[in-house]
């Protein structure tokens, strides 16, 4: 079982992108993030989550939502100036929009009370430029990032297997999750790789809503506004090469899923470099 679990993550091994957590969200939220960033000069954007993301100044010359094709949702649009002069559009997720309050760039989500994990702490703008994400993942965390520190314990995590080409060990995650959903569907396992206690592996197996074929449309679409290029479809899976990560999204009944018919989350590392 062990030595097949594994085999499937080396043949599987798409790299991941972080996802939305407050692009789509409610009209009253929207109306309350609208007037908020009216009274604001200019944000900052920036996840601290996603690699190889630059911060970008705005000024908040127009601020509007729009519905969105989802669902009843909604996104809130900032219209104004970068540091270059040039006059920019940007669809908003609120947990990596940074407003200055007292002297420090908090995340707009945790300013209205959003529940999110803008990943940074509060930063001053002097500091911007070298700013990283706090590596904030502990042995009860549910929410796992590649690059950041884990050691797992017991209490929360599983081991399912050591890869001995990559020396990955495998572990699922057994402890209490905050919030069970992710996408619009019911988390089911999430399984995490590590090597040198750095996260190189994330899977996140999600139970499928009885209306759902293959791969629901709403999710890809949700997952490809934050992706640069475009996914491609390839037997069955969604997946996307970036730099040294990749993403799958697919609909699988294996090892990975236990044998259970899900929609499954993988992202990892690159195989060459977690084999040197």
């Amino acid at each position: 079982m062990k030595k097949l679990f594994l085999g499937i993550i080396l043949t599987l091994s798409f790299n991941f992108c972080l996802a939305d957590q407050l692009a789509y969200i409610t009209l009253t939220q929207a109306k309350e993030a609208e007037h908020y960033l009216k009274t604001t000069e200019y944000v900052l954007i920036w996840c601290g989550c996603c690699e190889n993301d630059i911060p970008e100044l705005v000024t908040t010359e127009n601020v509007y939502y729009k519905k969105v094709n989802y669902k009843d949702f909604y996104q809130v649009v900032l219209e104004g100036k970068n540091e270059k002069g040039e006059y920019v559009s940007r669809d908003l997720d609120l947990a990596y929009v940074h407003s200055l309050e007292n002297g420090f760039f908090k995340a707009v989500g945790k300013i209205l009370n959003y529940k999110c994990d803008p990943c940074t702490e509060p930063f001053k703008l002097d500091n911007y430029n070298n700013i990283k994400p706090t590596k904030h993942n502990t042995d009860d965390s549910y929410k796992f990032y590649l690059g950041e520190s884990l050691k797992p314990t017991n209490k929360n995590f599983k081991l399912i297997g050591i890869s001995s080409k990559t020396n990955v060990s495998s572990y699922r995650f057994t402890g209490n999750l905050n919030d069970k959903y992710y996408y619009g569907r019911q988390i089911d396992d999430i399984i995490v790789g590590i090597k040198n206690d750095i996260i190189v592996t994330t899977i996140y197996n999600l139970i499928p809503k009885k209306s759902d074929s293959g791969v629901p449309k709403d999710i890809i679409e949700l997952i490809q506004k934050n992706l640069p290029y475009p996914l491609t479809y390839r037997d069955g899976i969604y997946g996307l090469n970036i730099d040294n990560t990749t993403i799958s999204i697919s609909r699988s009944k294996n090892a990975m899923t236990f044998n259970k018919d899900r929609i499954m989350f993988l992202t990892s590392v690159k195989q060459s470099i977690l084999r040197q």
